[in-house]
This record gives structure tokens, C-alpha cells and sequence, in this order.
């Protein structure tokens, strides 16, 4: 299982806009370019649908202790989207050059879905926030859902900042995905001082369970300060959810088990709601 040229992040893409998962996302994003020595990049998209709503004649604003609406205009919202991309490029600068990152930012016009998913064509991981400001804490928002679902790339999903990276939890299970993740994983946890891996193993029978046991030491315990391994019944999205916000308060990277285990919509959903924490899904 070595660590190849394929397993590398050298290029992180991160998807920016005004809300509080965004800059999560991005917080994360540079911490992880941080110790894996890898580029980041951000992309503030300008939504076409946004500016062409705001033109049409009954669009109108409602804010917070206001008098009453406020009519909307094209180029009000063209300001308002100016201005937010400004203050995310601002707020990506700052951190990148505080942790000495090779960096850039790009804002487009187009819709964020397609945009992204074309950007990402050209990473290596791509990061964003659970959902927008607008969006309910238990439900991915749309585009964050279109994002998980249709990108290329492996991808960083999170709601809150990354308060710790310690320990990195997986879940591995011999297949390709399984592979890459732990990889990942233990690179993570190589180059942290407290290098804490943490493996969840699929104990369908002891001989399997012991075979993958083995398999992970004989790649990993010289590496890793502290190798652990813990048996689960099976990857069902609850199970492992259930048992990495027992095991593990840092990241969580995992194979796309989602796909496979809970191709349902809400069943996905479920999983990185009731996880509710930052965890990176290898494909």
C-alpha cells in the first residue's frame, strides 16, 4: 500500500461565498494546505440566476428591521456580489500569506454548480461549506449536495471550523477507495505532532477482520505514532457516524461509502448531518 504520486494534494479548490460554512471551509482548506504542502485556490462565483431575479420588475428586499421592501435592482445585487467577493479574497489572503501559501482567487459569472464542478476538473480536493446562510442546519444545501454528488475530485465537507485535526479516523475496507483514503489519512497523521490514526475495520468475520488488521499495520505502524483499530458491523452511514463522533473530534476521511451504502438523498444527508463533522469523502 505505498504512497504514490496519485495519492498527492497539491492543488486545493475552495468555493466561496458570504456564509459562515464558506470561510469553515476555507479555514480548513488552508490548514490542510498547510501540512500537506499544497497550493489553494479560491472561487467566488457572481450567479447569473441571482443578477437576472433581481432585474425582473416585482424583485424586491426585505431585511431586518427595515420600513418595508426595497426594490431590487441588477446593479445593486452586481455591488452587493462585488463586495462579498472582495471581502472572501481579502479574508483568503490574509490567511494564506499568514501561513506562507502559494495562493490564488478568481471570480466568475455563471451559476455555481457547472462553474465549480469545471474548476475542480483541476484540483485536487475541492472544499465548501455545508450549505449556504440560507440553507437549514440538517439539510446539505442544493449546490453543496450537486457538488458531493457529481465532483470529480475527493471533497472537504464541513459545517463549523476545524478546531482539531487530531485524530484522523478512516474506515477501510481493501477496495481502491479504502486505499486512497487511508492514505491520506495517515499522511495527515505522520506530519501531525500527535500522529493519532484511528481505522475502522468491517467485521463481517474474524478471518477478514484480522487480514485488513494486518494489512494496515504492516503499511502504516512504522509511520504513524499511534495506529488504532476498531471493528464495525458493517458501513451503514449511521454506524459510522455513530462511532467516528465517539472516536474521533478531528477529521475524518473516508471512501465514499455514501454512494454505495446510502444512495438515497436523505439517507446521505443523514449521515453528514448526524456525523456533524469535517470529513473528506475519497473517490
Amino acid at each position: 500500500m505505498p504512497d504514490d504520486e496519485t495519492n498527492r494534494i497539491d492543488r486545493i479548490l475552495i468555493a466561496l461565498d458570504a456564509s459562515p460554512h464558506s470561510r469553515a471551509a476555507l479555514n480548513a482548506a488552508v490548514r490542510l494546505a498547510m501540512v500537506l504542502d499544497a497550493d489553494v485556490q479560491g472561487l467566488f462565483i457572481e450567479e447569473q440566476s441571482v443578477i437576472r431575479a433581481a432585474q425582473m420588475p416585482f424583485a424586491h428586499e426585505v431585511r431586518a428591521f427595515s420600513t418595508g421592501p426595497r426594490r431590487l435592482t441588477g446593479r445593486r445585487v452586481e455591488r452587493q456580489l462585488r463586495d462579498r467577493a472582495e471581502h472572501a479574497k481579502h479574508l483568503m489572503e490574509r490567511w494564506a500569506e499568514e501561513a506562507d501559501l502559494d495562493h490564488g482567487f478568481e471570480v466568475v459569472r455563471g451559476e455555481v454548480v457547472p462553474e465549480v464542478l469545471d474548476a475542480a476538473g483541476e484540483a485536487d480536493l475541492l472544499a465548501f461549506g455545508k450549505a449556504g446562510s440560507s440553507s437549514s442546519r440538517r439539510r446539505l444545501g442544493p449546490k453543496a449536495r450537486a457538488l458531493l454528488d457529481q465532483s470529480p475530485t475527493p471533497v472537504l465537507v464541513l459545517r463549523e471550523h476545524l478546531r482539531y485535526f487530531q485524530p484522523v479516523l478512516t474506515y477501510f475496507d481493501g477496495s481502491d477507495e479504502a486505499a486512497r483514503a487511508l492514505r491520506l489519512a495517515a499522511r495527515l497523521a505522520e506530519r501531525s505532532e500527535a500522529s493519532t490514526l484511528k481505522v475502522l475495520l468491517p467485521c463481517t468475520n474474524a478471518a477478514r477482520y484480522a487480514a485488513l488488521r494486518r494489512q494496515v499495520r504492516s503499511a502504516h505502524e512504522n509511520r504513524v505514532q499511534g495506529l488504532y483499530a476498531r471493528a464495525v458491523s458493517r458501513p451503514a452511514p449511521a454506524e459510522l457516524a455513530a462511532v467516528a463522533r465517539e472516536e474521533c473530534n478531528g477529521l475524518t476521511i473516508l471512501p465514499d461509502v455514501l454512494q454505495a451504502a446510502a444512495p438515497d438523498e436523505v439517507d446521505a444527508q443523514s449521515f453528514l448531518y448526524e456525523l456533524d463533522r469535517p470529513v473528506v469523502l475519497i473517490r
